[in-house]
């Protein structure tokens, strides 16, 4: 809208998310990769947290991403610089989103499919709540103001991944269904390893 794009050059905007999504993708084949060789070398069994490293990364990739676009997205600046600083969200986005649903599997492994539809209905449910006033905010606060926000939020969310890798187990034995969970899952582990 402030550059004067049609839908043809407005969708052409998301490429630099595209590319980001591409490099994740790869990133977390090889993540993955080091952490199936990790769990056949392991004589210990990999708990839950394992899986997060993806996570460390991608939550320090979406903020930087994010505060990049949102002070480069102004018509005085050429298109690309925004475009090339939505690759890390894309990036970012993928990883943790990737590691957060690995995580939640193996640490509610029974409870999985709840927890994973209870994930889905949170982020569905922000997905449609955040379209009704999105468009008044980035007209009471300008471009850049409104896209600092999510930057902000994004930066505020950066230390949980790092809390929930250092502090999981302790976290997650809080929990009753995690509880109940890590019970089954040790108790599968050592019927294989006996």
């Amino acid at each position: 809208e402030y550059r004067g794009w049609d839908e043809t050059h407005t969708g052409l905007a998301f490429l630099g998310i595209g590319v980001g999504v591409i490099l994740g993708v790869i990133y977390s084949f090889v993540d993955h990769a080091k952490y199936a060789k990790l769990r056949k070398t392991s004589d210990d069994e990999l708990g839950p947290e394992a899986r997060l490293p993806e996570s460390l990364v991608g939550c320090i990739a979406i903020p930087i991403s994010l505060f990049w676009f949102a002070w480069t997205i102004t018509p005085s600046i050429h298109f690309m610089v925004p475009l090339v600083g939505s690759i890390p969200f894309g990036f970012g986005f993928v990883l943790v989103y990737i590691s957060t649903q690995n995580y939640l599997v193996d640490a509610y492994t029974i409870y999985a499919a709840s927890v994973l539809a209870a994930n889905t209905l949170m982020r569905s449910t922000l997905g449609a709540a955040f379209p009704l006033f999105t468009h008044r905010m980035y007209d009471a606060l300008g471009i850049n103001w409104a896209s600092t926000i999510p930057a902000i939020l994004a930066t505020l969310c950066v230390p949980f991944p790092f809390l929930f890798w250092k502090y999981g187990a302790r976290i997650r034995r809080r929990c009753k269904y995690a509880a109940q969970a890590e019970e089954v899952r040790c108790a599968a582990f050592n019927k294989v390893e006996g």
